[in-house]
């Protein structure tokens, strides 16, 4: 799953801290691991980061437990894209995938 929106919006919706205000856009990816019908979807978060490479995400995935992402924030977001496994070259690229360092 990938979408992009604003960073206010992750802190307040995804991650439930104080948003401060920040619009600055983010991407935020992650692998989708269920589903609650008429509520959201939970994802397992790889990263939220900034078009400047700058990430908000500090706890490694596989330490993280899943979020749930309400469908609203998605309909409300810039927009999102849920793909059936790991992105491709060409997606990563196209997207700003970048490895972990």
């Amino acid at each position: 799953m990938v979408t992009f929106m604003a960073l206010r919006m992750v802190r307040e919706q995804i991650l439930c801290e104080p948003g401060q205000g920040d619009e600055r856009r983010v991407m935020v990816a992650g692998e989708v691991v269920g589903e609650t019908p008429a509520l959201g979807f939970w994802v397992r978060l790889a990263t939220i980061s900034a078009d400047d490479g700058q990430e908000f995400l500090v706890v490694p995935r596989e330490e993280q437990a899943p979020r749930l992402i309400r469908w609203e924030v998605i309909r409300n977001a810039m927009n999102a894209m849920v793909f059936d496994g790991p992105p491709t070259a060409a997606q990563a690229r196209e997207f700003g995938f970048r490895p972990r360092s």
